[in-house]
């Protein structure tokens, strides 16, 4: 049996989500992982909870083979479904994301994403999530950064993010989290080496 910490991983994307399996590749570094993600897009779905019907989550796996979950479930479901007994560890973290466009402002009551943290949250659970501005969000500002980078959300470099994420997922097991506290993390639509520190800010 494995002394390693869990990190549950979900996203609002779905499970095809070109960012998911290399946040879940970076994580692994930090901890054991499993993916527990919706069937399909959930994006701007705010927190659904599912009352009057019946949820399907199917054991599945990523395209390098590690074990995952798939489930009908929203976002925030999938984590309590993960929490509630479906997996039979119970995670030490959960990491929703990386979310392809930015969750600024009014958007957290809108996303998924942060939905699916938030709902961690709730059942007690340190929470993480993590989104990146999408260069068509504000296409004037990313090419004048110079972010000249229009290609499909397939072809985007995911591998930085991932990385930072679980560098400070690696911190917020070491330390924690105030009790009702996550961290909602945004990556700029700037390239990588442009990027000169990490602000700590409240959403305004």
């Amino acid at each position: 049996m494995t002394n390693r910490p869990l990190i549950l991983i979900t996203n609002d994307d779905g499970i095809d989500a070109p960012a998911l399996l290399p946040l879940k590749q970076a994580l692994d570094g930090v901890a054991d992982t499993l993916v527990f993600a919706p069937d399909h897009n959930w994006s701007a779905s705010g927190h659904p909870k599912t009352m009057h019907k019946p949820l399907r989550a199917d054991p599945t796996t990523l395209s390098d083979g590690s074990p995952a979950f798939v489930s009908t479930a929203p976002p925030p479901d999938c984590v309590a479904l993960a929490t509630l007994g479906v997996v039979s560890r119970q995670p030490n973290v959960v990491v929703s994301g990386i979310n392809y466009g930015a969750n600024l402002g009014y958007d957290v009551f809108y996303s998924g994403t942060v939905a699916a943290a938030v709902e961690a949250t709730i059942q007690g659970l340190t929470a993480l999530a993590f989104s990146r501005e999408r260069v068509d969000d504000d296409m004037a500002m990313a090419v004048s950064r110079g972010y000249h980078d229009d290609a499909p959300v397939e072809a985007v470099d995911h591998g930085p993010p991932s990385r930072f994420a679980a560098q400070l997922t690696a911190k917020v097991l070491e330390h924690g989290l105030p009790v009702n506290v996550l961290l909602n993390v945004n990556f700029p639509a700037v390239p990588w080496n442009q990027i000169e520190g990490v602000a700590l800010t409240r959403l305004g």
